[in-house]
């Protein structure tokens, strides 16, 4: 029986605007940039320091990046009220990777840390997704069981890496299927889903 649910923010509740900026440029994979990226998410580096990097790498202005990556920031508005309808019944989490200062801030301007029973960030704890331990710590944190959990990411590799510590796995590409996975597993829903 699941009792919790545990979602990614970007890319399931909210564009990443990073990602999204990249692969315009078809640099997404690139093993400068990954490295870039991964600094970003462990909170190695700051925004300023992404985007001096990122500058260095594109031959272009940080100030230029920084305004291009902000036009692609959309919050998918239609789950929210799924999320909040799941946290009336079951405990949910957030589990993303992310500089601290830029979700927490994303999270109190459109007031979604109500929604959470817990919130953990790559960069408060020092690990991020696939690796093993930033589940545990998420469901440590939520007191959940991985059999009796539903992690809910856009990336295959940390849905697989959930499920391979027990929880049960969603690939999110859009909210019909999501809901249509979510009902799969027993998960109550509004009505109106």
């Amino acid at each position: 029986m699941i009792k919790t649910i545990i979602f990614d923010f970007f890319d399931v509740i909210y564009t990443d605007a990073l990602v999204a900026m990249l692969e315009k440029r078809s640099w997404g994979h690139d093993p400068e940039v990954e490295r870039i990226s991964g600094d970003l998410d462990l909170g190695v580096i700051d925004d300023d320091q992404l985007f001096a990097r990122l500058a260095a790498v594109f031959n272009e202005s940080a100030d230029d990046l920084r305004a291009e990556c902000e036009t692609y920031n959309v919050l998918n508005e239609e789950l929210i009220p799924v999320i909040e309808h799941l946290s009336r019944t079951y405990h949910v989490g957030l589990l993303s990777d992310a500089p601290s200062d830029f979700l927490r801030g994303l999270l109190r301007d459109h007031d979604l840390e109500r929604l959470f029973h817990n919130i953990t960030i790559s960069s408060e704890v020092g690990m991020r997704k696939p690796d093993a331990a930033i589940f545990k710590h998420a469901l440590s944190q939520l007191h959940a069981e991985a059999t009796e959990t539903v992690f809910i990411d856009d990336k295959d590799r940390n849905v697989n890496a959930a499920k391979e510590l027990g929880m049960k796995g969603i690939v999110y590409t859009n909210l019909p299927t999501l809901l249509s996975s979510l009902r799969e597993l027993g998960i109550n829903l509004p009505a109106d889903n």
